[in-house]
This record gives structure tokens, sequence and C-alpha cells, in this order.
């Protein structure tokens, strides 16, 4: 799940992770992505933090506690560099924090990487 305020960046990353083969379910604020991991059950979110309506601190923490949610890797891609931000994420539990602007690669990386492991973790 891929959550953006931001319409053409949210399509840039959309098109980049279907070009490596991932289905993607784009929002465009944690509202609507809390209703769509409800519904779809998605082995991934990547989202921004500041956003309308339900930022993505509040997603994160809404995620976290439902069952299904608590294993999801969560990965944060913010403009926010405060280190008090970075800080904040992970006591409410994300995997990655990547910053905006963000390369490609970084962002295929980070969420290949966190598909990969979920897929280990959930074979033992």
């Amino acid at each position: 799940m891929l959550v953006e305020d931001d319409a053409p960046l949210l399509e840039v990353m959309r098109c980049l992770l279907e070009a490596e083969g991932y289905l993607v379910y784009p929002a465009v604020n944690g509202k609507q992505a809390l209703d769509l991991f409800l519904s779809t059950g998605p082995n991934l979110v990547v989202s921004d933090i500041m956003m309308p309506e339900m930022n993505g601190y509040e997603l994160l923490e809404a995620v976290r506690e439902l069952q299904e949610g608590v294993t999801v890797p969560f990965l944060f891609l913010s403009a926010r560099t405060e280190r008090s931000d970075v800080e904040r994420a992970r006591s409410l539990g994300v995997d990655v924090y990547l910053f905006k602007p963000f390369e490609a690669p970084e962002l295929i990386n980070a969420v290949r990487s966190r598909l990969d492991r979920r897929r280990i973790c959930s074979c033992c």
C-alpha cells in the first residue's frame, strides 16, 4: 500500500513499484489508507507523514493496533528530517524511514528487503 497526498509523487512511486512487479494500492491520506488496509490486507505500507485527515503517525499507530497489522512492514517516506521525527517513528514501530527527496533505487531496495524479510519470517 502506498500513501501520499501529493498526487504527482504518488503516481511516480506507484509507477516505480509496479514496474518492479508489485501490486500497489494507492491512498491519498491516512484515513483512506486505513480503510484500504482493512479491505486489502497489504503486505507492506509505504506512507508519507504529513497528510490531511489522518497523518502518517496516526496511521502507523492504527495499523499496529490491529492484529493483522502488527507484523506488516511500515516505511515512512518524509521530508521531515528532524531527529525527533525519526525517533518518534521508531518508537511507534516504523521499519524504515526514508527522506524526501529520495532516489528510486532507495525506495525499491527498502520495499524489496522488507518484503523478502517478511516472506522468510512467515516460512519459519
